[in-house]
């Protein structure tokens, strides 16, 4: 069930965004509609990609394998919603497109300190 509504849930938000796009490039009316819906679904679906997996872990262990995804995923819907704004022209855009890259950028460093301190352990 969850690969079915993978496999719609992902290409719908990539239809839907492209053609948006596409819309908003040739200025036909319904550009909003498609881009919003588009990045909605976009973001439900990496929201159900990172709470997906759902083992019985203690939370240091969670903590020790998982502290960027959470940022990763802050990160990236802040991201999307400024990169939306900016095509859509709306005010605040540049704001929250540096405030979403700059949690993308810290939660990268936080993968790589741990990447490096999970082989310097082993």
């Amino acid at each position: 069930m969850k690969k079915i509504f993978y496999s719609i849930l992902a290409p719908l938000a990539v239809l839907s965004i492209m053609a948006g796009s596409l819309f908003k490039i040739m200025h036909y009316p319904g550009a909003v509609i498609f881009l919003t819906t588009g990045n909605i679904l976009l973001i439900l679906f990496m929201i159900l990609q990172v709470s997906g997996d759902t083992s019985v872990e203690s939370f240091d262990v969670i903590l020790k394998k998982r502290v960027p995804y959470p940022f990763l995923l802050i990160g990236s819907i802040i991201s999307i919603a400024g990169i939306t704004m900016k095509i859509m022209h709306w005010p605040m855009s540049n704001i929250t497109i540096i405030i979403g890259f700059g949690i993308l950028i810290a939660s990268c460093f936080i993968w790589i300190y741990n990447n490096l301190k999970k082989s310097q352990e082993q």
